[in-house]
């Protein structure tokens, strides 16, 4: 016995309706969108990208970039260590005032 070909249209319709049926449309769309093809091309793009540098070009940027995101995260962190640690700001710390040309200070104006 021969199995029956379906075109390829009809057999992604039948898995289609089966996944929404089993898994729901959120899950079924979050599955398929696995498996969808991106555009351009990426070889391309990457030569075009990186033609005018080195090697050693590449790698000393990906250092910097690690280096300021592991600088970013350093200061996030100290910033949560000295507000667990009681540095808070007053209300008169958030203050503004502004002066008869219009420019915000932080010192109160005369109204003189």
């Amino acid at each position: 016995m021969k199995p029956e070909l379906k075109p390829l249209h009809e057999i992604t319709q039948d898995a289609t309706r089966i996944l929404c049926k089993e898994i729901g449309v959120v899950n079924t769309i979050r599955f398929l969108n696995q498996f969808t093809t991106g555009q351009g091309n990426y070889t391309e793009e990457r030569r075009q990208m990186f033609d005018d540098m080195s090697l050693d070009d590449i790698v000393s940027e990906i250092k910097q970039m690690r280096n300021k995101k592991e600088k970013k995260r350093k200061d996030k962190e100290a910033k949560k260590i000295a507000r667990k640690d009681g540095e808070k700001s007053s209300f008169d710390d958030m203050i503004a005032y502004v002066d008869e040309n219009g420019n915000i200070t932080s010192e109160p104006v005369d109204p003189g």
